[in-house]
């Protein structure tokens, strides 16, 4: 976890705002895709409903007006008529709606892309009032949930990215000043292994792991073939791990039950 919390503040907290916001829209692109078309026709029977009230009372209204107008002895109501029948027209179409609503949700669909655009334009949107307006409510929010999930969830101290990036590089130096030393050390006094007769393969990995698995991976060493041990090792669980360098430069970390030294 304190590696998770030191790459995520690596990122200024606009930036953190942004990939989360997004990370969680194309998690829910599955369900929002498939609930949009059912949230557009239900809004669309409301508002059929709206019209056909508003055109009811309306047309009450009307009535009253029209037999005011007989009264007075009108007999042409052909523009009456006429808007009658438009709004019948209104109501016959928004009930067909409905049934026209759909989405292709596929992978190279419309729908897909522009969620797709929609998921980037909101959550570059959000990173735009973060950072230009950081004493908004939405700003003050997402400062508190950022907090909570550095300090309460991640039990790490939150830091300026920049102080991040600099803890980065400096752990980054020092690892690799370790790794030099080691190599040379190594170099003027090496002690050389090779896979035990049993074996006909090992697998050489990129830090240790606690079982064997294809976890982390980097190369492979056959029979016969020579590594130099770097004098460092480290146990996790049953299996004691020895850093290495392979005949082809490469370092890493490979199980010590696998290996013998060459005489």
């Amino acid at each position: 976890m304190e590696h998770i919390a030191a790459i995520w503040m690596m990122l200024p907290i606009w930036g953190r705002g942004a990939v989360l916001l997004l990370v969680l829209l194309l998690i829910l692109r599955p369900l929002m895709l498939k609930s949009v078309p059912k949230l557009l026709k239900g809004l669309i029977i409301i508002l059929e409903k709206m019209v056909y009230f508003v055109f009811y009372t309306f047309i009450s209204l009307l009535g009253f007006y029209v037999s005011a107008l007989v009264k007075k002895g009108r007999k042409n109501f052909q523009g009456i008529n006429k808007v009658e029948t438009n709004m019948q027209n209104i109501i016959t179409n928004l009930k067909s709606m409905p049934s026209k609503v759909t989405f292709t949700t596929g992978k190279g669909s419309k729908s897909f892309r522009y969620y797709k655009m929609i998921s980037l334009a909101v959550a570059g949107l959000i990173a735009f009032t973060i950072f230009y307006w950081p004493q908004t409510t939405l700003s003050q929010k997402w400062d508190s949930i950022d907090l909570w999930m550095i300090e309460e969830k991640m039990k790490q101290p939150r830091i300026h990215y920049k102080v991040a990036l600099e803890n980065m590089k400096t752990k980054l130096s020092e690892e690799e000043k370790e790794s030099i030393t080691a190599s040379a050390e190594a170099q003027a006094d090496p002690i050389r292994m090779k896979l035990i007769k049993e074996k006909t393969g090992g697998a050489v990995r990129k830090d240790p792991v606690k079982s064997l698995s294809t976890k982390n991976v980097i190369t492979q060493i056959g029979p016969g073939e020579e590594v130099i041990f770097l004098k460092e090792q480290q146990k996790l669980g049953n299996i004691t791990w020895y850093k290495i360098k392979t005949a082809n430069g490469k370092i890493g970390w490979i199980s010590s039950n696998i290996l013998e030294e060459v005489k």
